[in-house]
Formats: structure tokens, sequence, C-alpha cells
């Protein structure tokens, strides 16, 4: 999202873009989502680009009394077949994880000028096939060393290219690595050797 800089300052000096809130973080600790803890996926930009619905509908996993809306925004191009952003409100605020921050609802629609074209209260979204299917993956497992190398490997690509959210991510990994009891690392050779097999991979 690319919005003026005295925008971006006035709005954080006045507390109406604010980062997610410590209660939501913890609850997200104990979720996950193709195996993975999802306060390290809904801080992690590899997660979260282009995956907006499936994304909201993870970070309303960890709240209570929310709205999960579909709609159309100014920042991405629209699509005829489908509304073309998601999002989670809840206490006047909007939870975006394109960019991982939590909005001043009047302040994002101002912005943003989204046309809700959908919404699901908390109650409604348990019909929602969609959200069903996300739900699906929320006890899917991953080999516990290949979970430490992917997530050193996350490791790696914020350090390279550094996010907004990296001081959060971060920390998101010391605490699970300290949960797990993980104090080995792969080393920078067999890393560079994963990175190598994994853009393989994606240019196949």
């Amino acid at each position: 999202m690319k919005i003026p800089q005295e925008v971006m300052v006035k709005a954080l000096e006045e507390r109406k873009i604010l980062p997610y809130e410590e209660e939501l973080v913890e609850r997200l600790r104990g979720l996950t989502y193709r195996g993975f803890p999802l306060s390290i996926v809904l801080f992690c930009r590899e997660f979260c680009r282009g995956e907006c619905y499936s994304m909201s509908m993870n970070i309303s996993r960890g709240m209570d009394k929310f709205k999960l809306v579909h709609g159309d925004v100014n920042f991405i191009v629209l699509n005829d077949e489908y509304p073309n952003h998601s999002w989670v409100e809840k206490d006047g605020f909007v939870y975006d994880t394109t960019d991982g921050f939590r909005w001043d609802k009047d302040l994002y629609y101002e912005l943003f000028q989204p046309v809700v074209r959908e919404v699901y209260t908390e109650e409604t979204v348990k019909d929602y096939g969609d959200y069903q299917r996300v739900l699906s993956h929320s006890h899917d497992e991953v080999d516990p060393l290949q979970l430490q190398l992917m997530i050193q490997y996350i490791e790696l690509l914020e350090t390279e290219n550094p996010y907004v959210n990296s001081k959060f991510l971060q920390n998101e990994i010391n605490i699970w690595r300290e949960k797990h009891n993980i104090t080995d690392r792969f080393s920078d050779e067999a890393m560079a050797e994963y990175k190598k097999i994994l853009a393989k991979l994606k240019n196949s």
C-alpha cells in the first residue's frame, strides 16, 4: 500500500495505525496453518503477499466478535469475478494482513475507499465454505526438522530484504525456538543450497 508519507506520519502519531495487539498475537501463537504457527505466518510477507483471503480468515481465528469483509479497494486492480481484497474488522479497526497492521476504520475507508461486497460475522462465517477450507489446514503437520529449516529460511529472507514488520517476525521466531528448545541452526552453506532449490522449483 502506497500512501503519502505525511499522512502515514500523522496517522502513526495519532495512533490510527497500530501493530496487532499482544492479546491477539498470543492467541495466534497457539494456532497453526499448514503446520506453521500463525504468529509467524501473519508477520511474514512471503506468506501474506497475494493471500489476503486465506490470511484474513486466519487472523480472525484469534478473535472474538469480528467481521470478515470482502470488497474492492483502490490499491488493487478490480476483478469482475470476485472482490479484489479481504480484511477483518473489529472494535473500530481494520486488520489488513497485506501490511500486517490494524488501521483506524475511518482512516482506512478514507484512504482506500473500499466498496464492501460480502460480510461474514463470527456466526455466519461458520457456514462459509472457504473458511472451512482454511480451517481444514489448521491441524496439518510438518516434519519438525523441515519446519525448522523453513522457518530459518523465512528468517534469512527477512534479513536480506527487511519488511516493516521484521522485528515482530523475529520476535515470534525467537519465541517459537525457545518454546521448542531449538538451539541448533543450519549452516550458511545449507541455507544457500536450500534457497537455490526453492528458486529452481519456483521457476520450473
